[in-house]
């Protein structure tokens, strides 16, 4: 017997918590768990830049370098994944196929959708840890984008 058929409450609630990455937006009967897990999501917007202005995302794939960077893309070790600026970047490598034009236009678009938001953490830990850091890394690669336009 596999999991699937031995769990299917856990295997529904998990595949729920996943989905909700896409918007991260909470349902109003959201379990407390939920919160947590997208906020866990969302820390990368909260890590510290590594210089005071970000370079341009680049247009060549970061995923083919061979370096920590390939490590923190696919989540196995953390605590190298610590630059917003090298997270910029990622986000560019997994959209390499959009023309640069239209990757800037619409990452900015996400990220004003992402600074609309009355709070950008669900619970008041993340808030009280990450909100301001988040919301200045935004700010800043959204000036960067625009001003590249």
């Amino acid at each position: 017997m596999d999991f699937a058929t031995q769990a299917p409450e856990l295997r529904h609630k998990v595949s729920q918590m996943i989905m909700a990455t896409e918007k991260h937006q909470l349902p109003d009967d959201a379990p407390h768990d939920l919160r947590y897990f997208l906020d866990f999501d969302l820390e990368v917007l909260s890590w510290e830049a590594a210089g005071s202005t970000p370079s341009p995302p680049s247009s060549t794939n970061p995923h083919l370098s061979g370096s920590k960077v390939d490590i923190c893309t696919y989540g196995f070790v953390h605590s190298l994944c610590v630059d917003y600026e090298r997270y910029a970047q990622q986000i560019r490598g997994e959209y390499i196929h959009i023309p640069d034009d239209k990757f800037r236009t619409g990452r900015a678009a996400v990220l004003h959708n992402f600074l609309k938001r009355e709070v950008l953490y669900f619970t008041q830990d993340f808030r009280d840890k990450h909100e301001a850091q988040a919301r200045d890394n935004l700010t800043r690669e959204i000036g960067l984008l625009e001003s590249l336009q």
